[in-house]
């Protein structure tokens, strides 16, 4: 007996993902913004780390400085980002 063999199926398309928003879609803060984060979250985390405050004050401020540390070096506060807020210009 013979048998047909049918043609192989066409390849399937690439599936395309969707691009990814720019980047100055989530950045809303604007340089001095940044910056200002910056040295606060330093300050921060100098005052707790050496303790030149001390006891629970002092733990609170050490990790708290992290917070403005990490938000300035990212350019993106979710604070804002709910309130609706933004320093940037763009």
């Amino acid at each position: 007996m013979a048998t047909t063999q049918s043609p192989p199926a066409p390849p399937a398309p690439p599936v395309k993902s969707p691009a990814p928003p720019p980047a100055s879609t989530f950045i809303n803060e604007a340089t001095w913004d940044r910056l200002l984060r910056i040295a606060l979250g330093i300050a921060l985390l100098y005052l707790g780390w050496s303790g030149a405050v001390p006891g629970t004050l002092g733990t609170v401020i050490k990790y708290l400085g992290f917070l403005p540390l990490v938000t300035g070096l990212a350019g993106w506060c979710p604070a804002y980002r709910l309130l609706g807020v933004s320093t940037c210009k763009s």
